[in-house]
């Protein structure tokens, strides 16, 4: 199942992604990817927009097309997105943060956490300010997923 929560004025978005109580990869990839689409629709606040992604234990990896997909996506970006995969897999989050060592984001970033608070506290030092409205993002889409 797929959950998303953007701020209207920032353009701040957490999504989630869950094997329960549902899962269909490609519908759910679809929407994230629409809410991709329709943050970089936004203008973004002077620092850039945030995307903090959360993942299931359960959730697969994607498959090669929707890796694919997800890099052209990334490529389109016109806006800068610093974007923090949450999962609790440490594989996953160190695939990812070796591909953006490899290949990092042509502007934003891109970091991977254990946790929602992790990530939180790690984004407010680079902001160097505290950012209440993505733990209001986090607890909506955290509703929607259930």
């Amino acid at each position: 199942m797929y959950a998303g929560a953007m701020d209207s004025i920032t353009g701040f978005l957490v999504s989630m992604l869950s094997t329960t109580p549902h899962y269909n990869e490609d519908a759910d990839y679809e929407r994230l990817l629409d809410d991709i689409h329709k943050q970089q629709l936004k203008q973004p606040p002077p620092e850039g927009f945030i995307h903090i992604l959360s993942t299931s234990n359960q959730w697969p990896q994607p498959n090669a097309i929707w890796r694919k997909r997800f890099a052209e996506a990334r490529e389109k970006q016109l806006h800068p997105v610093h974007f923090a995969l949450i999962s609790p897999s440490p594989i996953v989050r160190g695939v990812v943060t070796a591909v953006s060592w490899v290949a990092p984001p042509k502007n934003g970033s891109s970091t991977a956490w254990p946790n929602f608070g992790e990530a939180l506290v790690a984004l407010e030092q680079r902001f160097k300010k505290k950012l209440p409205i993505l733990q209001k993002l986090y607890d909506d889409a955290s509703m929607r997923i259930r």
